[in-house]
């Protein structure tokens, strides 16, 4: 197994070989052996963990045919690109598992997570950039959150049944879910005691758990493994921020146990509620709910919570039809839980959305109950 090192300079090689004349004719020859002399005799679990390999075994074959060629072969795969380029203003990762800081590699680490590598700002940068950890100033925690996004949150997921990539997470989405479980928590301690609501460094914690409570979904369609990944990057992202061990446990179980019904003590409880409720409101907009799991996480409210359902409901909508086109209404019908929402793939911010410009988005659009 190459080492990460390795693997990341025959990746490069690989790619700038791709527009050098005669070198593509040998690398791609090289790529084209792997291809159908290795590759048949590699597990799918070696391939996935080493990038390399991974790398070459999503490298397309008529493109390793068209670079045999040389000048005319790297004439056409250099137009090629650059018009993909241009349509998308981002490259398009040659892992789906990277992200749309690929151009920016020296910025970017790596760490495996359930047996696949996951972008991540490298640790000497989130210390150097950010040495206040989760004491950091508001602006320069909001600036942290652009960078996990820019990073971490994958651009492509796989297509279902193979044959390319797809349109993947969406960092408005990411962003929403961040301020709905801020927003949630303060209705949440409403008339509570200082000592019975969150501190700050726990208000920090939930903000990096509702960022990147699906940024471990890096594959379209059912995938079992998203909470466990989600929880994983945000234990990476907590543990070189300062979080004691006691937060980090507590929310990074929050995330690996969203989508269960196991019942955990009560503080455990009401952190992974916001969370999922975070989630859920935010895609109210977009298909049916489990009201049934739904209302099993409002019940934190007491009896307040229809009237907490109503109020966030109306305020996911207000979040969503400004920073993301969607179907909300059925004629004169208003949505609720019962009401089957589908999404538009539409967007008045485009996927590839600098995250900054998103995120001032989202934090921009006033609360009018």
């Amino acid at each position: 197994m190459y080492s990460q090192v390795i693997s990341d300079f025959l990746i490069k090689a690989d790619k700038t070989c791709d527009y050098l004349p005669v070198l593509s004719s040998f690398s791609n020859l090289v790529d084209l052996f792997y291809k159908y002399c290795v590759s048949p005799f590699l597990m799918e679990t070696q391939i996935k963990q080493d990038r390399y390999y991974y790398h070459l075994d999503q490298k397309s074959v008529f493109r390793c045919i068209i670079l045999i060629v040389p000048f005319l072969g790297n004439v056409i795969i250099a137009l090629y690109d650059l018009m993909n380029w241009m349509f998308t203003e981002n490259q398009q990762p040659s892992s789906v598992f990277a992200s749309i800081a690929s151009k920016q590699s020296d910025l970017v680490g790596h760490i495996p997570v359930c047996g696949v590598f996951i972008s991540v700002i490298p640790e000497t940068l989130i210390t150097h950039k950010y040495p206040l950890g989760w004491k950091s100033q508001e602006s320069d925690w909001q600036s942290l959150i652009c960078d996990i996004g820019t990073v971490t949150l994958p651009l492509h997921y796989p297509k279902e049944g193979g044959g390319g990539l797809r349109k993947g997470h969406d960092f408005s989405h990411a962003a929403r879910v961040e301020r709905l479980a801020q927003e949630l928590c303060d209705a949440f301690e409403e008339g509570k005691p200082e000592c019975e609501k969150l501190n700050m460094e726990q208000r920090r914690a939930l903000s990096l758990a509702g960022f990147c409570q699906r940024a471990g979904r890096i594959f379209e369609g059912k995938d079992d493994l998203i909470c466990k990944r989600s929880s994983e990057i945000f234990e990476y992202y907590a543990k070189h921020l300062d979080f004691s061990q006691q937060v980090i446990q507590v929310f990074k179980e929050s995330i690996e146990k969203m989508e269960g019904h196991e019942a955990l003590n009560f503080s455990e409880g009401n952190i992974r509620a916001l969370i999922i409720l975070a989630h859920q409101f935010d895609l109210v907009r977009c298909f049916k709910l489990d009201k049934t799991l739904f209302m099993l996480n409002l019940s934190i409210f007491g009896n307040r919570s229809d009237g907490v359902y109503e109020e966030f409901r109306l305020r996911a909508h207000q979040l969503a039809e400004a920073t993301g086109r969607c179907v909300i209404d059925r004629g004169d019908k208003r949505p609720s839980l019962q009401s089957d929402f589908h999404h538009v793939d539409e967007r008045i911010m485009p996927l590839n959305t600098p995250s900054k410009k998103c995120l001032e988005r989202v934090r921009s659009v006033i609360y009018v109950p």
